[in-house]
């Protein structure tokens, strides 16, 4: 038997209406308008109070894993200028480093072979990454200042994380 609570955020305690699915016994209509109305207003109340920063970053978070299955999907010539379908050894690349890095990116396929995560900031600060199958190559302009280093493979998310936390402090 499968048991759901249903409760308001301003309550510590679980509320006294639950409801049993794939029960026996007769649910009243009035009952049942109750528990429906009390849903909606759990899940308006609860909806609006996330932060909306965290809404947007589950949003990317679906379509980023989304680009990513449908990036070992295409096939060759999938930008009309000739380009290859990306290597297992990028795709493998690119889906560790994007389940372990600490800010959802913007991810691009390029005709380089390789796939990309993009950062920008509102001032125009912008930093990526360009996933390769043997290294990860960054490319960062903060303050108009422009930096280019590679980094290996080796210790790749540790490094990958290290320059994101500088780009944003910065």
């Amino acid at each position: 038997m499968i048991e759901k609570s249903y409760f308001t955020p301003s309550e510590p305690k679980i509320n006294p209406y639950i409801v049993k699915a794939n029960t026996s016994s007769k649910v009243s209509s009035l009952w049942q308008m109750r528990v429906k109305n009390r849903i909606a207003y759990n899940y308006s109340s609860t909806f609006t109070s996330i932060p909306q920063k965290y809404i947007v970053e589950e949003r990317r978070k679906s379509i980023n894993l989304q680009k990513l299955k449908d990036l070992e999907k295409l096939e060759y010539n999938w930008n009309g200028n000739g380009a290859e379908p990306f290597t297992t050894e990028v795709l493998n690349n690119a889906n560790y480093i994007y389940h372990n890095i600490i800010r959802e990116p913007k991810i691009f396929p390029t005709g380089r072979k390789s796939i990309q995560f993009e950062y920008e900031k509102n001032n125009g600060d912008y930093l990526e990454f360009e996933i390769f199958h043997d290294r990860v190559e960054v490319y960062m302009e903060v303050s108009e200042e422009e930096k280019e280093i590679t980094i290996p493979l080796i210790n790749v998310v540790k490094r990958v994380n290290e320059v994101i936390n500088e780009f944003f402090e910065s």
